[in-house]
């Protein structure tokens, strides 16, 4: 088989498994109006500031973060007794919510995921960064290796978030398969486990 057909039949793979993915999350989280997010990497994000290197990218992050929750119509709520933080509002139905979940959001939410199943370790600014990074780089490699655009490397690292939400609980080796890295894969093993609840 040439490699041509090789990666059209890939991509017409991946293309069904997330009408399917799609098709069943539609089916589960339709009823409800809205989701709400932890605000905690935002509230991080929010008050650090760096120097050298990460001060640009800090800046950067805050900046478009902003402008994504503006654009999406995300809302904040009020303080939550219990744990004296923000939750974000999320409107729309879940598929609606789930395809905000672009790159930004998807790195800095999950870093609050990881300090929550590790109690003791609490994630720093840098975490954010590496997270972003790392997202960005797997977007990346996907362009420069399977030749295809970058918009079409984040759909497909989308795409296995949302299969990950409907197998759960999954462990990193499944991602294997969908040519995502550990690093990346574990971060939305996280999400699945989350999401789960």
């Amino acid at each position: 088989m040439k490699p041509i057909e090789q990666y059209a039949n890939a991509e017409n793979e991946f293309n069904k498994l997330k009408s399917v993915a799609i098709y069943y999350l539609t089916r589960m989280y339709s009823k409800n109006s809205a989701w709400a997010l932890t605000a905690w990497p935002i509230e991080k994000l929010a008050g650090e500031s760096l120097e050298g290197k990460y001060a640009q990218t800090l800046e950067s992050l805050r900046r478009n973060l902003y402008h994504y929750l503006s654009e999406i119509g995300a809302e904040w709520t009020e303080v939550d007794e219990e744990t004296g933080g923000f939750n974000i509002l999320l409107p729309g139905t879940y598929i609606e919510a789930a395809k905000a979940l672009q790159t930004l959001w998807l790195s800095l939410h999950l870093v609050y995921m990881t300090s929550a199943n590790e109690p003791q370790y609490t994630p720093d600014i840098t975490d954010l960064y590496t997270l972003y990074s790392s997202y960005i780089s797997l977007a990346k490699k996907l362009y420069w290796i399977k030749g295809i655009t970058f918009r079409q490397a984040n759909s497909w690292l989308e795409t296995a978030a949302y299969i990950a939400l409907l197998i759960g609980p999954v462990t990193p080796d499944l991602f294997e398969t969908l040519m995502l890295e550990k690093p990346i894969a574990t971060i939305i093993s996280a999400l699945t486990l989350y999401m789960k609840g």
